[in-house]
């Protein structure tokens, strides 16, 4: 796990303690010690007692700390990214969760970054939280929507055609067909390809949209 943490470490523990820290869970607290003495001691006493309340489930959790500038955006993106690098290799990590809860903006979006690229050029799955500030609503972000798949004109086609409904498939495939002049059999196709790549599921002959082609499709237009 990421956890991004400022002066308060309320928010990033809550988001720990949600989704839950088990042994031989390795946790990076990414932080910057920018400002002033008193900034700087209330990121270092935040960081104490997060540790702390960690340190107490179990002996197998492993905690480190990635300090970033908080200036150098590109430089604390790099940061990051040779951590997780570390991490796999050092710890074997398989999956990465970064709770993007805390912090400066500035860092959280550097980790942000980081994930993305990290996720899409070594294929580790990941997932991004975020969380309103009073901590009441969870959003989840899968790597898979920081790096869409590519899609050809046919598929966007298609991703309209759908839209916010289900669809039958055999009923589907045969107007696209007529409508579009494309064989039967090539329409099949795309709708597997969507399948394969995570933008509509096909259960009982319905087709529709993931959560991740609806977003496509609203941003297609």
């Amino acid at each position: 796990m990421i956890v991004t943490i400022g002066f308060d470490e309320r928010l990033p523990l809550r988001a720990l303690m949600r989704h839950g820290v088990l042994d031989g869970d390795v946790i990076a607290l990414v932080y910057s010690k920018t400002g002033g003495e008193f900034e700087v001691r209330k990121v270092e006493a935040a960081i104490e007692s997060l540790k702390d309340v960690v340190s107490k489930i179990g002996g197998g959790v492993v905690v480190e700390e990635v300090t970033v500038s908080g200036s150098d955006f590109y430089g604390d993106v790099k940061e990051v990214i040779k951590w997780l690098k570390k991490a796999v290799k050092m710890h074997s990590v398989r999956e990465v969760k970064a709770l993007l809860v805390g912090g400066m903006r500035f860092t959280i979006h550097s980790v942000l970054l980081a994930v993305m690229l990290f996720s899409f050029y070594t294929s580790t799955p990941s997932m991004v939280y975020t969380m309103r500030e009073d901590g009441a609503s969870e959003a989840a972000i899968s790597h898979n929507y920081l790096v869409p798949p590519k899609i050809s004109d046919r598929e966007s086609s298609i991703i309209r055609l759908i839209g916010r409904r289900a669809v039958n498939r055999a009923d589907f495939v045969k107007y696209v067909s007529e409508t579009q002049g494309i064989s039967i059999s090539m329409v099949y196709k795309v709708i597997d390809e969507l399948e394969k790549k995570g933008v509509v599921h096909v259960e009982n002959n319905e087709v529709k949209l993931t959560l991740l082609g609806e977003l496509m499709y609203e941003a297609l237009g």
